[in-house]
C-alpha cells in the first residue's frame, strides 16, 4: 500500500504541480482582470446643510457627476452596477481655491483606476434677502370696445424673496402674466409670482414667501354717446336772440357693464336759463352727475361747455307800397278798391347782417278777400319777411271796399 504512493513519487508531484497550474491558466482565461468604465455617476454632497445654515450659497461649476474606470474580475464587473460605486464630497473641506476632493469607494474585489474630475469646483456666496413689488403684465387685446382698467393684486403685492446674491441682485421684475385676449369680463386667476431678469429671463433657485397669488383684472364695455343741449329754461331779455349754441365736447366715451351701457343712447344736459344774459356766454356742466352709478367717463374729461351766442336785434322801419299788395281769392262778381291809399309803414326786427339788407320789395305783402261780402272791409295784410326778419307788432291792416262789378265802373267815374 506504501508502495503506491511512494513509487515514482516525483513524476506524481510534477503532475499535480501541473494540474494546478492548468486550472489556474483555465480561471485566468476564462475570467480574466479587466477594467470598466461608468460615466455620469452622481457626486453626494456630505455635509451642505452644515453651509447652508450658515447663509452661504453653493454654486457648483465642475463635478457633479464624474467617470471613474474600476478594475476587476470580468464576471464579477459585469455584476457592478453604478449604484455600488459611492462617491462624495465634504463641502466643509474646501480649499482656499474653492475645491473639494472627490471621494471614491468600490466593493474591496476592485479596485479604482482613474476617476475624472478629480475635484469638484464650488464657489460660496452669501445668501441675501430682498423685498420687490409684484406686479402684473397682461398679453394680448380684449374683445373690440372692451378696455382693461387697473387691476389689483391680493393679498398683497410685496414679496420676500431670498437666494444667492449674485441671482438675486438680477431680479428687475417679479410679475404675474396675465392673457387679456378677447375677453369681455372681468379676470381672476391664481398664479406665482416669476422673478425675471433686465432681458425678460426666468430667475431659478430662489425661496419666495408668497406661493401663489390673486390677481383681478377688470375688462369694462366702451360706448360713444352724444351730449345734447336742453332746452331753454327761459328765453334771453327782449331784443336778444340767440345765434348759435354749441357743446364741448359733442360726445364722450362712456365705460361700464354692457347692459348699463344699452340703456345710454346719449346725455342730455340740464336747461339753461338765459333770461340774464346778453353777450355771448359759456356754461360749464358737470357730466358725471348724470350718469348712473356704475357708469363712468373713460376720458379725463368730466365736464361739458356750452356755448350760447346771442346777438342784439336791431328794429327797422320801412313803407310797403301799395301797389306790392297782392289780393288773393276775390269773391267772384265782385271788384275791390283800396280805400287805403298811402304805403303800409310797418316795423322790422333782426341781425344787423339781416335787417339793413332787407328793401320792400323784397317783402311778399298780400290780403285774402276769401268769405268777403259786398261793403267796406279792414283786412288784415300777411306779410312774408326774409329769412331772418321779423315784424313787430300786430300785422298791418289796410281798408278796402267790394262792389259789384258795374258799380265799380260808376264809383269809377265819378271819381275821374
Amino acid at each position: 500500500m506504501s508502495e503506491l504512493f511512494t513509487k515514482n513519487i516525483g513524476l506524481k508531484i510534477i503532475s499535480l504541480l501541473s494540474a494546478i497550474l492548468l486550472w489556474f491558466i483555465v480561471i485566468n482565461i476564462e475570467n480574466p482582470v479587466e477594467t470598466r468604465d461608468f460615466s455620469d455617476i452622481e457626486v453626494r454632497i456630505k455635509n451642505q446643510e452644515e453651509i447652508t445654515n450658515r447663509r452661504k450659497a453653493i454654486k457648483f461649476i465642475e463635478g457633479k457627476t464624474i467617470s471613474v474606470t474600476i478594475r476587476g474580475k470580468r464576471l464579477e464587473l459585469e455584476k457592478l452596477k453604478k449604484s455600488d460605486i459611492i462617491v462624495t464630497a465634504d463641502i466643509e473641506l474646501i480649499n482656499e481655491y474653492g475645491a473639494v476632493e472627490i471621494q471614491v469607494w468600490v466593493p474591496d474585489q476592485f479596485s479604482i483606476v482613474r476617476k475624472s474630475p478629480t475635484h469638484m469646483k464650488v464657489e460660496l456666496e452669501d445668501v441675501i434677502t430682498v423685498q420687490k413689488n409684484i406686479s402684473y403684465e397682461l398679453t394680448g387685446k380684449p374683445a373690440e370696445g372692451y378696455v382693461v382698467q387697473e387691476g389689483f393684486i391680493k393679498p398683497t403685492n410685496g414679496i420676500a424673496i431670498t437666494g444667492p446674491k449674485s441671482q438675486v441682485s438680477k431680479i428687475a421684475t417679479v410679475q404675474v402674466l396675465v392673457d387679456v385676449q378677447d375677453k369681455k369680463k372681468d379676470i381672476s386667476i391664481y398664479a406665482e409670482p416669476i422673478a425675471y431678469d433686465q432681458d425678460g429671463n426666468e430667475i431659478l433657485g430662489l425661496e419666495k414667501s408668497i406661493d401663489r397669488v390673486e390677481v383681478y383684472i377688470p375688462i369694462k364695455k366702451l360706448k360713444t354717446v352724444p351730449i345734447q343741449i336742453g332746452p331753454w329754461e327761459a328765453n334771453p331779455p327782449n331784443g336778444y336772440v340767440v345765434i348759435d349754441s354749441k357743446v364741448d365736447p359733442p360726445q364722450i366715451v362712456l365705460i361700464g357693464e354692457e347692459n348699463e351701457l344699452n340703456q345710454i343712447q346719449g346725455i342730455q344736459l340740464p336747461s339753461l336759463n338765459l333770461s340774464n344774459i346778453t353777450s355771448t356766454t359759456v356754461f360749464t356742466q358737470d357730466l358725471r352727475n348724470l350718469l348712473p352709478g356704475n357708469v363712468g367717463i373713460y376720458s379725463k374729461i368730466e365736464q361739458a361747455k356750452v356755448t350760447v351766442e346771442l346777438r342784439k336785434e336791431i328794429l327797422r322801419e320801412l313803407k310797403i307800397p301799395m301797389k306790392e299788395i297782392n289780393v288773393q281769392k276775390l269773391p267772384e262778381g265782385l271788384q275791390f278798391r283800396f280805400i287805403t291809399r298811402d304805403d303800409i309803414p310797418i316795423v322790422i326786427t333782426g341781425l344787423e347782417g339781416d335787417i339793413y339788407g332787407v328793401e320792400p320789395h323784397m317783402i311778399r305783402a298780400s290780403i285774402n278777400l276769401n268769405g268777403y261780402e259786398k261793403g267796406t272791409h279792414t283786412v288784415e295784410v300777411s306779410l312774408n319777411l326774409p329769412r331772418g326778419v321779423k315784424l313787430v307788432g300786430d300785422p298791418p291792416t289796410i281798408s278796402i271796399e267790394l262792389l259789384e262789378a258795374q258799380e265799380e265802373e260808376t264809383v269809377s267815374e265819378e271819381t275821374s
